[in-house]
């Protein structure tokens, strides 16, 4: 699918075209225009703030004293929608028909729920001829989805050397508002993305190959049969297909384009590229010659699926490297070799960040909140835990691993693997840690999971594709950490979404003096002295994956299957 141009895109080019001379400010007035009157230039994104009147500069800020923040914060919103992976063409208005779904409202406070009201279909039998029609009427069956909208705060802050005497602090202002809003764009997502794999059941739980999540093995990817899979069931669950019209003049031409979406992550999609299926199709189904897709590597429609593939970038900031589509850590605390101690870090315990001074940096990150067994806390703190394995459960090869959670660390250093299994985590740390050794003393046990040490395919020797053998020995801080089933095979996710499967929006913020704030709102602070000056955003928003009166989920399905990476041992 490719990215959209929106409106407001064009607005700001045809600004700096009309005035050459005066582009800084006529740009300017452009900006504030196409920031502060989103409705109007149709930007699509987790969630649609509300237009403030007013389309030149003047207007906007020269209007009343507090304008200058409405603009401000309006800008952060249409930053984080711009900066949602969800932007591109899944984001809409109630009847859109989107998948991502956005319903604001501003009569909404804190704690509070937005009431979108839902019904069944009609299922009953015609009343034919002069039959009794009275006490033949069938029964509306009404019923109120809520989302729960809460106020989240983040904040960001320097100090007067930094704002003084850098080029940063040269451009505070305009460096915050943009490192604010992506913030939030990353939590929004987040937070869909959590909600939606929570909330799966197993009548939206895809696996390949008639598995299950601890018999995938390394071939069980992504592929064209999962594709196939989802799709059906989506059909088969009553899922609407999304429409897939963009905002461009040529598709509004035409009606509604019905489609699934299949959704994931990059590197995740990425063996669909070796599929025999794929390939046939690419070759066959589209055009010859340089612009194939066997040749572009693009993703193309597929058994009328729409795939977005989406780059999970790892940033530099101290907090989750990864994404709920692939769970994702760097080792915080060197690990020591078995041989020098048969205690992990602090007591059966490992933490995240890359090294020791990240892993305790306050205030204290969830490294590993898109692991298993993390209570993922989102804006509007309704929390939700992903559990896979729950009490009393029983892996196919007959082992007792309720509440257990399973990942490996590939060391940065030798390249070498170890394997370990947790049952608890608190997002900062993983506890309960047991790690793959030789022997059964202190914190390491021959068999972890499904695997046990120097057999089958975890061998301390190398493979020769790449796995270069099971270690018990030292592993550096900074590596690499995935999460796995019980035989150690890295676990990908992705979502199957029809029309409405996630509903997101705003509410409104309490300011003092009895007004509000809609959805989004700046605070500002200076220490005494001006020693520092901190800025921060509050909001009030929520996600919820959408439910049928009878408490279903229908609108989507979550896609679990093996992640190929570098390192890992090819698994049956």
């Amino acid at each position: 699918m490719k990215h959209l141009i929106t409106r407001a895109g064009i607005t700001l080019g045809a600004a700096l075209l009309v005035s050459p001379a005066g582009w800084l400010a006529t740009l300017t007035v452009a900006l504030l225009a196409a920031f502060i009157n989103p409705c109007a230039y149709g930007y699509v994104g987790m969630a649609n703030i509300a237009a403030v009147a007013g389309s030149t500069k003047t207007q906007i800020i020269g209007s009343a004293a507090h304008d200058e923040e409405v603009a401000w914060e309006m800008k952060v919103g249409v930053i984080a929608a711009a900066s949602s992976p969800f932007a591109d063409n899944m984001t809409g208005a109630p009847g859109s028909g989107k998948p991502i779904i956005v319903k604001n409202d501003f009569s909404k406070l804190r704690g509070t729920t937005i009431n979108i009201t839902t019904v069944d279909q009609l299922g009953g039998p015609v009343v034919g001829g002069n039959a009794a029609r009275t006490g033949n009427e069938e029964a509306v069956s009404p019923g109120d989805f809520q989302l729960v909208v809460d106020l989240g705060f983040f904040p960001v802050a320097i100090d007067n050397t930094g704002k003084s005497q850098t080029v940063i602090g040269a451009e505070w202002d305009d460096i915050s508002q943009e490192l604010l809003a992506v913030r939030i764009a990353k939590q929004q997502s987040d937070d869909a993305m959590q909600d939606l794999k929570c909330e799966a059941t197993s009548d939206n739980l895809i696996l390949p190959n008639g598995k299950t999540i601890d018999t995938l093995g390394t071939a069980d990817v992504f592929s064209t049969s999962v594709i196939e899979k989802s799709g059906g069931r989506l059909h088969d669950l009553g899922a609407i297909p999304f429409d897939a019209r963009t905002t461009t003049m040529k598709d509004q031409m035409h009606g509604r384009i019905n489609r699934y979406l299949q959704f994931t992550s990059q590197q995740n999609a990425r063996p669909l590229k070796g599929d025999s299926v794929w390939q046939e199709a690419a070759k066959f189904a589209k055009e010859r010659g340089d612009k194939n897709p066997l040749f572009t590597g693009e993703y193309y429609e597929y058994d009328n699926n729409v795939l977005y593939p989406w780059h999970v970038i790892q940033h530099g900031a101290i907090g989750s490297i990864g994404a709920a589509l692939q769970p994702d850590a760097l080792l915080g605390t060197a690990i020591a070799a078995k041989g020098t101690s048969i205690t992990l870090p602090t007591a059966a315990t490992i933490d995240g960040g890359g090294s020791t001074a990240k892993a305790t940096a306050t205030p204290l990150r969830n490294f590993f909140e898109f692991f298993s067994l993390y209570a993922y806390s989102p804006i509007n703190r309704v929390s939700r835990t992903y559990n896979a394995r729950p009490t009393g459960y029983t892996s196919p090869l007959g082992n007792s691993l309720g509440n257990k959670g399973f990942f490996v660390i590939i060391d940065s250093v030798t390249g070498l693997a170890s394997f370990f299994s947790y049952t608890g985590n608190n997002g900062n740390t993983l506890t309960g840690v047991v790690r793959l050794g030789s022997t059964t003393t202190g914190d390491y046990n021959q068999n972890v999971g499904d695997v046990s040490w120097n057999t089958g395919a975890w061998l301390t020797t190398a493979d020769g594709a790449g796995f270069l053998g099971v270690s018990e020995g030292a592993i550096a801080a900074g590596s690499k950490i995935y999460e796995t089933n019980s035989k150690g095979v890295p676990l990908g996710y992705g979502f199957g979404m029809g029309e409405m499967a996630l509903v997101c929006g705003y509410g409104r913020i309490a300011l003092p003096g009895n007004s509000f704030a809609k959805g989004i709102h700046r605070t500002e602070w200076v220490m005494p002295h001006n020693q520092a000056f901190s800025k921060g955003i509050e909001t009030c928003y929520g996600t919820a994956a959408f439910k049928r009166p009878d408490g279903k989920t229908p609108n989507y399905t979550l896609n679990v299957f093996a992640r190929k990476i570098d390192g890992f041992p090819v698994i049956a």
